[in-house]
């Protein structure tokens, strides 16, 4: 565009436009302008994610006859661990209460040591067990 044709472009608007439109026009010009160009310095907003809450299972629950036993159901009367047995007994990886070596069962309960003890058993009413010392 040579400056004749620029200068009556330049006629043409301004006898058609006010100072005040004009300038009305050119800020609503520079106003769109600046913000269709971002900003140099500006930085993407991060979104913080939102924690899910921490949830506890519901403890186990067993039908009737069981127990919970290292997170699964066993039947009532057999042990989980050592605890669940009588004294001298210990619990076999079978569930069942047995005797450790050295010992001889007396009883449901009982362990006897071999070496030194026999079961005596005694009938009545209920049936009762004992080691005793050998004499």
């Amino acid at each position: 565009m040579d400056s004749d044709q620029f200068d009556a472009l330049a006629n043409r608007l301004s006898t058609h436009l006010t100072r005040r439109r004009s300038l009305g026009l050119l800020g609503a010009l520079g106003v769109v302008g600046a913000s269709a160009i971002p900003e140099a310095g500006a930085k993407k907003k991060k979104r913080k994610k939102k924690k899910k809450p921490v949830t506890t299972p519901a403890p186990l629950t067993c039908p009737a006859g069981q127990k919970v036993c290292n997170g699964a159901c066993i039947v009532a009367d057999r042990c989980c661990a050592n605890g669940d047995c009588a004294l001298g007994q210990f619990c076999a990886a079978s569930g069942l209460c047995i005797c450790g070596e050295g010992t001889n069962v007396c009883g449901p309960t009982l362990c006897c040591i071999a070496a030194t003890q026999v079961c005596l058993t005694q009938n009545g009413p209920t049936t009762t067990y004992r080691c005793i010392n050998r004499s």
